[in-house]
């Protein structure tokens, strides 16, 4: 069965306060033809998820800082260290007299 073609309202006119760019995705996600309509990756990969992927980006390259750069070692955990090396070198100098 074949439909009739029928005017629509527009998306535009039902959800005003979306951006142009919104407005471009949904209307490649609803094409009627699944040859026309967006696959999921081609999805991601337009204007309106940019500012997603290039947040993943930059928490992936945080991430990578992160387990590339020395351990550093907590305060709590240096100030114990510190303790011990002083404790030891109160017992060696006391040892001394």
């Amino acid at each position: 069965y074949s439909f009739p073609q029928q005017e629509g309202s527009g998306l535009a006119r039902l959800i005003p306060h979306a951006s142009a760019e919104l407005h471009t995705l949904l209307l490649k996600l609803l094409a009627y033809d699944p040859d026309e309509r967006l696959s999921a990756r081609q999805t991601l990969k337009q204007p309106y998820f940019k500012d997603l992927r290039d947040a993943e980006k930059l928490q992936a390259r945080e991430q990578e800082a992160r387990e590339r750069a020395p351990e550093i070692t907590s305060a709590p955990a240096r100030n114990e260290e510190e303790d011990q090396l002083r404790s030891h070198r109160h017992d060696r100098d006391r040892d001394q007299f």
